[in-house]
């Protein structure tokens, strides 16, 4: 049901990839894992790769982003 909420004619494969391992990430740091966890359980090569596809993506870092939700605010 997700897929189909998400997919319309301006999304590309691409895009919906990157959707779905932002909403990923997310969840892995909600649940309390470390920026390096999460981005060894995507397979990203490196720290840097996640975090600057983090932060493109979200359109803040991994530290603000968990920063908010230690203060509630994401």
């Amino acid at each position: 049901m997700y897929f189909l909420r998400t997919f319309n004619l301006d999304t590309t494969l691409s895009d919906l990839r990157e959707e779905l391992l932002l909403e990923k990430a997310k969840e892995y740091l909600r649940e309390g894992q470390t920026a390096t966890q999460t981005a060894y359980v995507l397979n990203y090569s490196s720290i840097y790769s996640f975090s600057r596809f983090f932060k493109t993506q979200a359109g803040m870092s991994v530290s603000e982003y968990v920063r908010r939700l230690r203060t509630g605010e994401e």
